[in-house]
Formats: C-alpha cells, structure tokens, sequence
C-alpha cells in the first residue's frame, strides 16, 4: 500500500468513525435527555482524540519507504555472507573427503 491509497484509507477511518460516533450520540440523546451539549461534546472529542492516537500508533509503527530499503540491503548483505560461508563450508568439507 503506498502513501496515498494510506492516506485515503486513513481519512476513510475518520469519516466513518465521525459519522457512526455522530448517529450512535443522536439516538442515545434522544433516549436520556439529561446530557447537556458540553457534556455530549466533550465525549465526540475524547472518542475523536482516542481514534486519532489510535491511527497515528499504526501509522507510526509501519517502516517508512527508506528503512524498509535499509532493510532490504541489510538483508541482501546477511544473505551473500550467508551464502560465502556456506560455498567454503562445503569447499572445505569436499577437499578434506577428496584428499582421505
């Protein structure tokens, strides 16, 4: 997913979480009418801030396109280092059976 198609999902999640938050405070304050408007405003920001840290903690614990390339190299060096001992492990291993 790249930053864009993440930022429209991201927005996507707002929108959603705005509208079911803004529909669910409706019916509930039609049923107990004793809420006042600060009161119901106060709790749509707080459930608002919670699912903004929410996103932002996910955002913020996916790599960024370069330590996902650090990554990639990193792991591209583990693997030839990898492979070279591997290929004298078993030069090793084939010249000492050959000369028994």
């Amino acid at each position: 997913m790249d930053t864009q198609e993440a930022s429209l999902k991201v927005i996507q999640e707002l929108q959603g979480a705005v509208f079911k938050m803004m529909t669910s405070d409706r019916s509930r304050n039609r049923s107990t009418a004793n809420n006042s408007p600060e009161v119901v405003t106060s709790a749509k920001l707080d459930a608002i801030h919670a699912r903004l840290l929410q996103l932002e903690m996910k955002i913020d614990s996916k790599p960024s396109y370069p330590q996902a390339l650090a990554l990639g190299v990193a792991s591209s060096g583990i693997f030839t280092a990898a492979l070279q001992l591997w290929n004298s492990v078993r030069q090793s291993t084939s010249s000492s059976s050959n000369s028994s």
